[in-house]
C-alpha cells in the first residue's frame, strides 16, 4: 500500500475568503508532494536506474535524496529494497540477453573479414580491461594475404591469444610496424 493513501484529504485554508492575507502553508499538500516525489524516485530505482539518473528524472537534488535517507528510516529501507529489486531486474535482463550476445560474439570472431575480427577482438579485450589506451596498437591489415602486423611484442602476444580463439589469425614473433 502506498504511503500516499495514509495522508489526510486536502482541506482548503481558512484564509481563502480573505485574499489579501498572506496564504498559509498547506503542510499536508507539501507532505503529499514529497511522498509523490519519493515514490517516483523509488520507481526509477526499481527499474534499474542509478541514483543520479533517478534524481534527475524526478527533478530532485542528490543532496535531497541523501537527506531523505538520513532523516527518514522508512525511506532508507524502501530505498535499499528498491536498489535490490532494481539489481535483480537488471540481472534477469542481462541473463536473457547473454545467449544472444555470445552467439553474436562467436559469429563476429569467426567472420571471414580479418578487419572485423580484429576490431571485435580488440573491443572485447579493451572492455574486459585486458588492454589500456596506451596498449592500442598501430595496425596494418593486408586483406590480400590476410595478415596483421603490429608494433609491440605485448600486442603480438595478445593477438596470439586472439588467434588461438579465432582460428585464422597468425602473428609472427618478429612483429613489426607496417604502415
Amino acid at each position: 500500500m502506498s504511503r500516499l493513501a495514509e495522508l489526510p484529504t486536502f482541506q482548503p485554508a481558512a484564509n481563502e475568503r480573505a485574499p489579501r492575507r498572506k496564504p498559509r502553508i498547506n503542510w499536508a499538500l507539501m507532505k503529499a508532494q514529497k511522498l509523490a516525489r519519493q515514490e517516483a524516485f523509488l520507481a526509477f530505482i526499481r527499474a534499474g536506474e542509478s541514483k543520479a539518473r533517478a534524481a534527475f528524472r524526478t527533478r530532485v537534488e542528490l543532496q535531497t535524496v541523501d537527506d531523505w535517507r538520513g532523516k527518514d528510516p522508512e525511506f532508507a529501507q524502501l530505498y535499499q529494497k528498491a536498489q535490490e529489486d532494481g539489481q535483480a531486474m537488471l540481472e534477469r535482463r542481462v541473463n536473457g540477453l547473454l545467449p544472444m550476445a555470445i552467439d553474436v560474439a562467436e559469429e563476429t570472431l569467426s567472420d571471414e573479414d580479418v578487419k572485423l575480427r580484429w576490431d571485435a577482438a580488440f573491443r572485447l579485450m579493451k572492455g574486459r580491461g585486458l588492454l589500456r589506451d596506451a596498449d592500442a596498437p598501430v595496425v596494418a591489415i593486408d586483406n590480400r594475404v590476410l595478415s596483421i602486423s603490429v608494433i609491440d611484442q605485448h600486442t603480438a602476444d595478445l593477438l596470439g591469444q586472439i588467434g588461438e580463439r579465432a582460428g585464422k589469425l597468425e602473428v609472427g614473433e618478429d612483429a613489426q610496424e607496417h604502415i
